[in-house]
């Protein structure tokens, strides 16, 4: 049998020496020996063993580990929502793109921040695949009038911040830095945190969307991408977006990392090395991991069935009370 405690070993032998001292005592003080003492003694007891999670099984599973955390930094503003990507829209490809990314970079550790209504991180670091491809498909333009203008100066000082505190928790392991957008900045000027480059050991900068342009489409109130397209309101013709590609490869050029135009560049992704140095940055291994079966609902379910008891037995005496006084 193993242990694979919720709580600290400390704590949890200071409750253990709690639950003797008071056990001791009881049987030392006669007034405390009662039957019902013992059994709510008991259920503290239990609940601490559900606690301390006993297990059994000596089972191996194989896992995939690599050293590395792959950082998402999205733009879903209603750009993205410009069907000029080889018939589809450009956050379709950007999704599509970030799923094959994980998949490149099996057992990494994956976050996404994007900016839509807001800047945000939409999903925190995770080591599951599963849950990273989840939230990726739920990422898509949010309604045309209340989505916010495009900052990508304020979404990687974001990500800066994020980024800085992933390396901080985690300095054995290396950050890798995608970011994918139209490079669309309607401030006009593109900031990039000093030392944003230092904190990144790779990644890319991939750009949606051509140079020509397309017509925007509108995102309703249910976050759907309609027919209907946004237009201009000094001039009443559809609103073109394109490509940004000057600001784009800027900053790539700042942060030392490539810069992909998505349509001329799809096979990029399916190298690592099209992010980064696979010698120095992506050491993957294949470990065992025990795979045991926890028991701790039995303790769970003794301790509940004895709280029942308890709970009848004072039921009984009140109703047996109640009936002696009429």
């Amino acid at each position: 049998m193993i242990f694979v405690s919720s709580i600290p070993l400390f704590i949890f032998i200071i409750l253990i020496v709690a639950i003797l001292t008071a056990t001791v005592f009881c049987l030392i003080k006669k007034k405390y020996r009662k039957a019902y003492i013992f059994r709510r003694i008991g259920i503290a007891a239990l609940l601490v063993i559900a606690l301390a999670r006993p297990a059994i099984g000596t089972d191996t599973a194989e896992r995939n580990l690599s050293n590395l955390n792959v950082h998402f930094v999205v733009d879903n503003t209603g750009s993205m929502a410009t069907k000029d990507m080889n018939g589809k829209y450009r956050y379709e490809v950007a999704s599509e793109d970030m799923q094959k990314i994980v998949k490149l970079f099996a057992g990494s550790r994956f976050s996404i921040t994007t900016m839509d209504y807001n800047i945000y991180q939409a999903m925190p670091l995770v080591n599951d695949s599963t849950t990273a491809s989840s939230f990726i498909n739920s990422l898509s333009p949010k309604n045309s009038l209340l989505t916010m203008d495009s900052d990508l100066s304020s979404l990687l000082k974001y990500s800066y911040t994020r980024i800085k505190k992933y390396a901080k928790r985690f300095p054995e392991r290396a950050n890798i830095l995608i970011v994918m957008t139209d490079g669309e900045d309607d401030k006009n000027s593109t900031s990039i945190p000093s030392d944003l480059s230092s904190l990144v050991a790779g990644g890319a900068i991939i750009g949606y969307g051509s140079l020509n342009g397309g017509e925007v489409h509108q995102v309703d109130y249910n976050n759907e991408v309609t027919r209907s397209t946004i237009t201009d309101p000094a001039t009443g013709a559809p609103h073109i977006s394109k490509l940004n590609e000057t600001n784009l490869t800027t900053i790539a050029d700042k942060l030392g990392l490539p810069y992909y135009r998505r349509i001329s560049s799809s096979d990029k992704f399916d190298s690592i090395n099209s992010f980064s140095s696979p010698s120095i940055t992506y050491k993957k291994s294949d470990k065992t991991a025990r795979v045991s079966a926890e028991l701790y609902w039995i303790p769970m379910i003794a301790a509940f069935a004895i709280l029942m008891y308890d709970f009848s037995a004072v039921l009984g005496v009140i109703l047996l009370e109640r009936k002696v006084v009429k």
